[in-house]
């Protein structure tokens, strides 16, 4: 789906970022990205994200972005729990919701720098887990997505997640090659994200903002205002 850039350039292209994710390479995902080079690469271990999940989910949450549903799986959920997963990829919301049976889960097909009116004010909790660093333009273009995600938070509601960063101190040659490739690829559109920039667009539409830098990876949570 293509979207108007927020600062009004070109119109940005959100199909690319999300294509990649089919029946085949979500079978290797968790092994390849969740732990080789989450590890490895962006020297961000996933217990680190597994921590952030599990002290900030609710027991009404909204997962967007949700690739296999791997840190979802392994968490320690409320009774009662409803569960909504939201991604533009079919196969992904399968493959959650799959690791997910035994759970009340609702699947959203919306792409998210599209407002979603039926889902406004509805969750406690918001996860945004390696998102934003998926998704074309600048960080003032996804402040729109920003925008949009704390739209469907309660008042005082959590939003929370992580994105590969430019500009951070833990990245080495290898990790920048990486990147590279990634965003001529399409696959990422995080060559000029920052962690000012990322601050600034957290800071317009949440409170009480937290960032976390842990190799090449921003951990950020936010109350809705």
């Amino acid at each position: 789906m293509t979207q108007e850039g927020a600062s009004g350039g070109k119109a940005l292209d959100t199909t690319e970022g999300q294509a990649v994710y089919n029946p085949l390479t979500l079978a290797v995902y968790d092994l390849f990205v969740t732990h080789f080079t989450n590890y490895f690469i962006w020297k961000c271990p996933c217990r680190h994200i597994q921590a952030m999940f599990q002290n900030n989910s609710t027991d009404r949450h909204l997962d967007v972005g949700v690739g296999t549903g791997y840190y979802l799986k392994n968490l320690t959920w409320p009774q009662g729990v409803e569960i909504t997963l939201m991604d533009m990829n079919d196969a992904s919301l399968k493959a959650a919701a799959k690791v997910l049976r035994g759970h009340k889960t609702t699947g959203v097909q919306s792409d998210i720098y599209q407002r979603c009116e039926v889902l406004k004010d509805r969750f406690k909790s918001i996860s945004a887990n390696f998102l934003l660093h998926c998704l074309p333009g600048t960080m003032v273009d996804k402040t729109v997505v920003i925008k949009n995600l704390v739209d469907m938070l309660q008042p005082g509601g959590i939003l929370f997640g992580s994105t590969v960063l430019s500009d951070t101190a833990g990245h080495g040659p290898v990790s920048r090659r990486l990147m590279a490739l990634y965003n001529r690829k399409g696959i990422f559109g995080n060559s000029q994200d920052t962690q000012a920039g990322l601050k600034a667009a957290l800071g317009q539409h949440l409170e009480d903002v937290d960032i976390k830098i842990i190799g090449c990876v921003a951990l950020f949570t936010g109350r809705k205002k």
